[in-house]
């Protein structure tokens, strides 16, 4: 707890379960739960040897650059799939934006409507060292890059970065974080409360 807020820090490669408790607002997920949609997602995807001799090899750097190096079920980095299936057993719906609308106002209209939570981003980061490894080996990785909530809970209807790599959340200026992961050709997924329709 941070403030008063529900706020997970970073363990390993597991900012996808970070973010999804961080949007709940409690531990609801665990790394276990993940893994367990993940298999049942990639149960029918063959095993590359070659990739996971080289994530034994990257183990130690993935520690230091968070989500990039290891893509496998024990360390994590888990992918949009996983995450949209995990919350939607608590009725919430993951959408993506679409890259090509670059109309800020429009994003921020759905970001801030009653039904939304406020969104997930999933960002590659800026740093210069993480971002040439991830390219270095995007031929034998599948790096899903770093998972960040954004969630309605500051003062005055405010957002709160959720970041599980900040000690404690920090209201942010919605427009200025989203036109930045905007530019950044981030994937922004909106997280709305799912409807519930009557049978009757």
């Amino acid at each position: 707890m941070a403030g008063g807020v529900y706020h997970e820090r970073q363990v390993g490669s597991l900012c996808a379960v970070h973010a999804a408790n961080n949007l709940v607002g409690k531990k609801t997920f665990s790394k276990e739960d993940f893994c367990r949609i993940h298999k049942q997602l990639h149960s029918d995807l063959p095993e590359d040897n070659r990739r996971t001799r080289l994530q034994s090899f990257c183990k130690i750097i993935s520690k230091k650059v968070c989500c990039y190096c290891s893509s496998n079920e024990v360390e994590g980095n888990f992918d949009a799939n996983v995450l949209m299936v995990a919350l939607q057993d608590q009725r919430i719906h993951l959408q993506f934006w679409d890259q090509r609308n670059h109309d800020v106002d429009t994003l921020i209209e759905a970001v801030r409507s009653d039904m939304s939570l406020g969104c997930i981003i999933n960002s590659s980061g800026n740093r210069v060292m993480q971002r040439m490894f991830s390219a270095c080996f995007s031929a034998f990785f599948r790096p899903n890059g770093h998972w960040i909530t954004i969630k309605k809970g500051g003062e005055n209807g405010s957002f709160l970065n959720m970041d599980s790599n900040l000690k404690a959340p920090r209201e942010i200026d919605l427009r200025k974080f989203l036109i930045m992961h905007m530019n950044a050709r981030a994937h922004i997924l909106v997280a709305s409360k799912a409807q519930l329709f009557s049978t009757a």
